[in-house]
């Protein structure tokens, strides 16, 4: 079976052909990993022992998404992303999009601020439309059902005790916009002192609410309401930003039962905090 070096070492044989302003003189190679995640290893790309590229390679080690074709609508926004100064330039992609080349970005010296992640999702947001939507209920359905049943059955009732389709249905009603979806802390990065991001695996069409929460999590809590004012402005709504706030909790504690199990909340202690809000 292949592991993520032979997968990359296959794509960097198509070094030819890769968008840059200026093409390679000679056929690269994989240097160090640089960052390791749930889904993705990435690499320095070398063109000898110690001459490293201004590029990385991420290569796809497994899927977080529940829709099949969410490899191929990543690249898509990530072009588009990148073409308006919001994600590290693209110069490859694969058919499937398990290894992707692109710029070189620097890690967060310091945390984003509330204004410069708002101004990055205020970017975001105009980009052009694609047409495909962020399925909330289809990605809590696929969290769901790789739990035991009795772990399945504990964080549907907490769910139904919350109303979370309430909240669904209210983020689904307000108006769409491209978002990113997942603007962690872990997916932003500075490109020339400008705030990026990256993985834009979860971006489609949805409300701006959904997105913030999530965004707003990474923030410390007197940043957060720059965040908001930035992108909404005077036109708050309470009622979406409780929705947004509970569905993203709830992502999040899904997310991490499955994949960072010990940094996990329980269903009950999920529930009191979300009651709390």
């Amino acid at each position: 079976m292949a592991g993520p070096t032979d997968t990359l070492n296959q794509a960097l044989g198509t070094w030819q052909l890769w968008d840059l302003p200026q093409p390679l003189q000679q056929a690269p190679h994989c240097g160090p990993p640089l960052a390791h995640g749930s889904a993705h290893i990435v690499y320095e790309i070398h063109t000898e022992p110690q001459a490293a590229l201004q590029l990385v390679a991420r290569v796809r080690q497994r899927a977080t998404r529940t829709e099949s074709e969410s490899c191929a609508r990543e690249i898509e926004i990530w072009s588009a992303a990148s073409a308006a100064g919001c994600a590290p330039r693209l110069v490859y992609a694969d058919a499937i999009g398990e290894v992707t080349v692109c710029h070189h970005a620097n890690t967060l010296d310091k945390p984003a601020t509330g204004l410069e992640l708002g101004t990055l999702c205020q970017h975001i947001h105009a980009l052009p439309p694609v047409d495909h939507s962020l399925d909330l209920k289809v990605e809590i359905a696929g969290y769901l059902e790789t739990m035991a049943p009795d772990q399945r059955n504990a964080w549907q009732r907490v769910m139904q005790q919350c109303d979370v389709d309430a909240s669904l249905r209210l983020l689904d009603q307000d108006e769409h916009y491209l978002c990113h979806n997942d603007l962690t802390a872990g997916n932003l990065m500075r490109s020339r002192d400008r705030l990026i991001a990256i993985d834009w695996e979860y971006a489609a069409m949805g409300s701006r609410y959904f997105d913030l929460a999530i965004a707003g999590q990474g923030l410390c809590p007197d940043e957060r309401p720059e965040l908001i004012r930035s992108v909404l402005g005077d036109e708050l709504d309470l009622a979406l930003m409780s929705a947004g706030q509970r569905a993203a909790s709830l992502i999040t504690a899904l997310w991490q039962n499955r994949y960072e199990p010990a940094a996990a909340p329980n269903p009950h202690t999920w529930r009191g905090e979300a009651l709390a809000r």
